[in-house]
């Protein structure tokens, strides 16, 4: 899923006193892909109580972002407000998928309250997920024919290259997810 108002969770962008404000009160429990974003991980560097990234108090990751090689790992996700910087506390599930990081968030208990990330690169479609959320059946089996070398050229080099072609014959409605492994 894609977190709405991606580009305004960040510090670069203030609400001001009348505009709108972001809260997560009422976002759906599952995956989001924010991209090359990273949810902060230092308290300090956060403002509360004012319009700063998108909203009114500011959501930040207690520990560190994960490494690709981790796979999924659960983060305690902190609310700084007044009275301490994890006045409350969720948890959270992050995948770190090398080019972009997934979060499994849930909705959050206040109004006020909602996720931000560090300002990063964008626009990368997720091809990472969580592979407990799979079946163990495949519900489609595609037919793959490859092609002799001699057959397939590279037209600017001249030289032969391997083409594998993957062809699915049924109506598919739900989302196709698919590993190549060499």
């Amino acid at each position: 899923m894609t977190l709405y108002e991606l580009d305004h969770r960040t510090s670069a962008y203030s609400a001001n006193q009348f505009g709108y404000r972001i809260s997560d009160m009422n976002i759906a429990s599952g995956w989001y892909d924010v991209g090359r974003r990273n949810m902060p991980t230092n308290p300090s560097s956060l403002q509360f109580g004012g319009y700063s990234c998108g909203g009114y108090y500011p959501i930040w990751m207690n520990g560190t972002i994960p490494r690709a090689n981790e796979g999924k790992v659960t983060r305690t996700a902190c609310v700084k407000t007044g009275y301490g910087s994890c006045h409350f506390s969720v948890d959270i599930e992050v995948i770190n998928c090398g080019t972009h990081m997934i979060y499994n968030l849930r909705p959050l208990h206040d109004y006020y309250y909602h996720y931000w990330w560090w300002m990063g690169w964008s626009g990368f479609v997720s091809f990472c997920f969580d592979p407990s959320d799979l079946e163990d059946s495949i519900k489609v089996q595609p037919s793959l024919s490859i092609y002799d070398e001699k057959d397939v050229q590279d037209r600017i080099f001249k030289k032969p290259k391997l083409l594998f072609r993957c062809q699915i014959n049924e109506n598919v409605t739900d989302d196709l997810y698919y590993s190549v492994t060499w």
